[in-house]
């Protein structure tokens, strides 16, 4: 019996210890799944916390840069008024302007600073968007050399259409996807066939306008040349027109040379334009956009085919901005010369162009007319 009641009792305290591991397994099971659990939970909590704080860092960084461009005009106009020369400008560095601050908030939290401001007001290139708000673009044809001497432009290069993927086009980030055209036709086509159709680039209505610098504005000094570059398919190499003293062909449509291949983010379409005069004369190139909207950058050359820098047309700004460790950059250009007497559109004709006005007393004469107040 003794031995009887010492089996039965070690029989029940081993299977005390077997209830006790399992017990003991299964909280410690249940307590891993709850770390991960609240491990997850606290990991998703700080991304969510991280992201809504960049996002508020992004959005005052990007505020930073806009406040960047308006102090970079307001340099930009210390410049223009003898404030300023362009050498405190630093434009070759990303240091502010002299006299400039670089923090906008020195709060220790949101801290708002800006840690790159170039300004460039002789560009080697004048870079534009043409579309329903901004449909004519005057560029002023003066450029200097490296030592910022004065020099002569004889050629310009003309590309536009950036292309790219989104389905608006001149907003400043790509143009829409484009098909060229096949051949060259010889009169303009009509808004629905250019675009709906085929979804051309656009035509560029180019004119160029020269006076002399010691004459004024009268219209027996004043040239002026008109061609439109043609978007068209087939024309290898770089096109070429003779602009001004020996113009080929007064209002002509020109082919450019257009590349279907363009990688993403370069210019499809390009035209070349040569013998546009010497120093003696101001020149201005007038530039509008046929059918679509797009972008254009026009960049000058001398004589030999040498780069130049346009002088006193276009600034382009590029500013970057920090708010704690979040960075925003902006680029933006600001128009330097002041506004031009040539209009946006003009009548060219051989003969004179006459109006004829009439004075009348009488009320019955106005009746009918678009707009009339009149009554008897």
């Amino acid at each position: 019996m003794m031995i009887k009641f010492f089996t039965n009792s070690f029989k029940r305290r081993r299977q005390l210890n077997q209830d006790g591991a399992a017990a003991m397994l299964t909280v410690i099971f249940i307590s891993i799944i709850l770390l991960v659990i609240t491990i997850s939970y606290i990991r998703l909590s700080v991304i969510e916390s991280r992201q809504t704080s960049d996002a508020d860092l992004s959005s005052r960084a990007f505020y930073g840069t806009e406040s960047g461009l308006e102090e970079a005009k307001r340099a930009i106009r210390e410049v223009q008024r003898g404030a300023m020369t362009i050498d405190q400008l630093n434009k070759d560095t990303c240091k502010m302007p002299q006299g400039f601050d670089p923090v906008l908030s020195s709060n220790d939290r949101y801290d708002i600073e800006i840690t790159c401001m170039i300004i460039d007001v002789k560009p080697d290139a004048y870079i534009f968007n043409l579309n329903e708000a901004n449909k004519t673009v005057k560029v002023p044809l003066d450029a200097v050399n490296s030592l910022d001497a004065s020099v002569g432009i004889n050629e310009v290069k003309i590309e536009w259409h950036v292309n790219g993927t989104s389905s608006v086009g001149g907003d400043g980030e790509l143009d829409r996807p484009i098909r060229l055209r096949s051949r060259l036709d010889e009169s303009l086509l009509n808004v629905p066939t250019w675009v709906e159709n085929r979804n051309y680039p656009a035509m560029l209505d180019i004119s160029l306008y020269a006076r002399p610098r010691l004459s004024n504005f009268d219209s027996s000094d004043l040239e002026s040349y008109k061609l439109y570059a043609n978007p068209a398919r087939g024309f290898g190499g770089i096109q070429y027109r003779a602009f001004g003293a020996n113009v080929e062909a007064n209002g002509e449509i020109a082919p450019a040379r257009c590349d279907p291949d363009t990688p993403i983010g370069d210019y499809v379409c390009e035209l070349n334009l040569r013998q546009l005069g010497g120093q003696s004369r101001y020149k201005y190139l007038q530039i509008s956009n046929l059918y679509q909207p797009t972008q254009v950058r026009v960049t000058p050359f001398d004589n030999n085919d040498n780069n130049k820098n346009f002088n006193g047309g276009q600034a382009q700004i590029d500013i970057t901005a920090r708010s704690g460790d979040v960075y925003r950059r902006i680029k933006a250009t600001m128009e330097l010369a002041p506004p031009s007497l040539i209009p946006d559109a003009s009548i060219t004709t051989s003969g004179s162009i006459c109006k004829n006005f009439a004075i009348t007393d009488q009320s019955s004469d106005f009746l009918g007319l678009p707009g009339s107040s009149c009554t008897r």
